[in-house]
């Protein structure tokens, strides 16, 4: 009994951060789905700050969800009754499992196509792979694990096809590995989108798995070395950015005006995950792990809601962003079945489709406060159930 209940102050922290990205990720959603596609956020030439920090600020859902999955990896495996084996072949059935829902379940949500023509490879995919990945390090020591991770997160821009004279000339699976955002056209008119590469991603996991021993160990210490090393990481990123030396291929320059400074100095690459940005977003989210320890109250109980059930909560809010799409375009135009087209917006719609910042915004609060008693009744059976298929969800 005093185990378990020193290790509530622990995992409130890991389901309250958590459940935070995974409620700004539905903004960046609403965004996609509802949102003016013909205004990209990272183009500094025809950006806002307002458009820019609503995409940017959703920059830390991806790491955190994946650095977290890791630290949970190790915290499962810890238990007194599960030995390495069974960690390794839960991580393994568990990734088969996210890759085979992404390629079902997951691509119908952002496409609503029957008979799948498209298939996206993106962060559940590369979660998925992430774990099949982790499951044979899982002896060796956690340090060693997170050692590695942190080279893969260091060291992939030095790998192809970062590096390569002409990136489009990369195949397929070189890009799946470690390359960038990319359409492909096979043979039988099916496609396949690239979004994250494997690389730095796993990097993230095998990173979050190497944390996991600070959480075994007392309280203060957990505390004043999640502090030191994500501010270490914030400071490096602030030294990088500002001497563009190394870790990311968009360089900083300065702009006409001061915000566009900032903009441009946070404005680092995703496709594939630069150092730089790996540095920018986990650097404050190890910060606000170290602060969210022991947290309580009414926001953290309903972030922590969000946060138990993150695979039910990212399917469903796909889904009723991409209905509410389609149903506000049908009503708009009389069409509720728009055309599909490899390498458009997430949703397929026309490009005069869309709407400003308001609209997402409401798009966004509607949507989480539609999951919230969804998410709380799974959660409660969760807590209440032990059956071994809840933890494949």
């Amino acid at each position: 009994m005093t185990s378990s209940r020193s290790s509530r102050p622990r995992l409130i922290s890991l389901d309250v951060l958590r459940g935070a990205v995974m409620i700004l990720m539905a903004l960046d959603h609403a965004r996609d789905f509802m949102g003016d596609i013909r205004l990209s956020p990272e183009n500094l030439a025809t950006t806002s700050g307002a458009l820019f920090f609503t995409r940017w600020v959703t920059h830390f859902c991806a790491p955190v969800f994946v650095l977290l999955a890791g630290l949970s990896a190790f915290l499962y495996g810890s238990a007194a009754e599960r030995t390495r084996a069974q960690l390794s072949r839960f991580l393994f059935t568990r990734g088969a499992w996210l890759l085979l829902l992404e390629f079902t379940l997951v691509n119908n949500a952002w496409r609503l196509e029957i008979p799948q023509t498209v298939w996206i490879f993106q962060v559940i995919a590369v979660l998925g792979v992430g774990m099949m990945l982790l499951a044979p390090l899982v002896g060796l020591p956690a340090r060693w694990v997170g050692i590695l991770g942190a080279a893969c997160i260091a060291g992939h821009a030095l790998l192809p096809p970062n590096g390569a004279a002409n990136p489009a000339d990369t195949s397929l699976w070189l890009t799946i590995l470690n390359g960038g955002f990319r359409a492909w056209r096979f043979d039988n008119g099916n496609g396949l989108l690239t979004i994250y590469a494997v690389l730095p991603w796993f990097g993230v996991i095998a990173l979050g798995y190497g944390l996991g021993p600070l959480f075994r160990a007392e309280a203060r210490l957990r505390r004043r070395s999640l502090l030191a090393m994500g501010l270490g990481f914030s400071a490096l990123f602030v030294l990088l950015r500002a001497t563009n030396s190394y870790g990311d291929p968009i360089p900083f320059a300065a702009q006409d005006r001061s915000a566009g400074d900032l903009i441009a100095f946070l404005n680092t690459n995703k496709y594939p995950a630069s150092l730089q940005y790996l540095l920018m977003t986990l650097g404050p989210s190890l910060v606000a792990l170290a602060l969210l320890e022991g947290a309580r109250g009414a926001v953290a109980n309903v972030l922590a809601t969000f946060g138990r059930v993150p695979l039910l909560y990212y399917v469903a809010h796909v889904y009723l962003l991409h209905g509410a799409a389609r149903l506000t375009y049908g009503l708009m135009y009389g069409d509720y079945a728009s055309p599909t087209q490899l390498g458009s917006s997430p949703q397929g719609f026309p490009t005069w489709f869309g709407f400003g910042l308001p609209v997402v915004y409401l798009s966004w609060i509607t949507t989480v406060m539609l999951l919230y008693l969804p998410c709380r009744a799974f959660a409660r059976l969760k807590q209440r159930k032990r059956s071994w298929w809840l933890s494949y969800l």
